[in-house]
């Protein structure tokens, strides 16, 4: 059930008419006004920006979409807005760092990621995530004799030989652990298991130990180890997978692992999924 409606909400809808009518002085008054009255009404000072935006006031509408953006920093739409706004401003840096803050606010819709690619697309930038392509996790294999659940390891055959076989390997043994009791241990609380962050981390951590233990080169490595080195080294491989390789149970975890890292997160996509000309 829907909460009473908001103190605002008379003075807001005197402002979507003065929108629609193309009186925009007069929306934005008006949304003022339901502002005022409900200072945590994201809606208000959102277009009361998008109409100083619709003039040419661009100076007012950023002060509008920060508003907006200090009532609820977890909505995508106000950085977008100001995204927009700081290009028409020939500000493409500080454009970049808003939609990149839309994708933070919102990382698994569409909307966010296709605002970087048109920033990208006008300044001549190149938007592309890290080519890492993870090993085959085990499946679930049934029951066995004894009614416990059986896990299987797909081994890649085309991992024979490679240098990081071993790596392979131990990122696959580490995944089947999650799947037995792992999961339960480290999750007591859910009932089913799922993919987790704390399970990728853990097993591309394993893998990585085994690769470092070795001392394989570099140089031998493809593109897939060096990569997951280099964002481990960085402290950045929680950001990849939340935001790069999630699936529906690692993106759980995603408001969790934000609410303490979302500086590290940002700085993550502006690193590695960025490309400048």
């Amino acid at each position: 059930p829907s909460g009473p409606p908001s103190p605002g909400a008379g003075a807001f809808q005197r402002a979507e008419k003065a929108f629609s009518s193309g009186k925009l002085p007069e929306a934005i008054a008006a949304y003022q006004e339901a502002f005022a009255a409900d200072p945590k009404l994201y809606e208000a000072p959102l277009y009361a920006g998008d109409s100083e935006f619709k003039q040419d006031h661009y100076k007012e509408a950023d002060e509008w979409y920060a508003k907006a953006v200090a009532v609820d920093p977890n909505r995508e739409t106000a950085y977008r807005y100001w995204g927009d706004c700081l290009m028409k401003q020939g500000d493409t840096t500080q454009a970049e760092g808003k939609f990149i803050d839309a994708i933070v606010a919102d990382p698994y819709s569409r909307t966010p990621r296709i605002g970087l690619k048109q920033w990208a697309d006008s300044t001549g930038a190149i938007v592309m995530a890290p080519a890492i392509q993870l090993p085959a996790r085990p499946t679930s294999g049934g029951k066995d004799k004894n009614g416990k659940d059986q896990i299987n390891i797909n081994l890649n055959p085309s991992s024979f030989g490679n240098p990081a076989s071993s790596a392979v390997l131990a990122y696959s043994m580490n995944a089947a652990l999650w799947q037995g009791d792992k999961f339960r241990q480290t999750f007591p609380n859910e009932k089913q298991y799922r993919h987790s962050l704390a399970e990728e981390r853990d097993s591309i951590e394993v893998a990585l130990s085994v690769l470092k233990e070795q001392k394989i080169k570099p140089d031998k490595l493809d593109s897939t180890w060096k990569w997951l080195l280099q964002l481990d080294k960085d402290g950045m491989l929680e950001c990849w997978i939340l935001l790069d390789d999630p699936d529906q149970g690692i993106a759980q975890d995603y408001l969790a692992y934000r609410a303490a890292h979302r500086d590290l997160m940002h700085a993550y996509i502006a690193k590695y999924d960025v490309h400048p000309k």
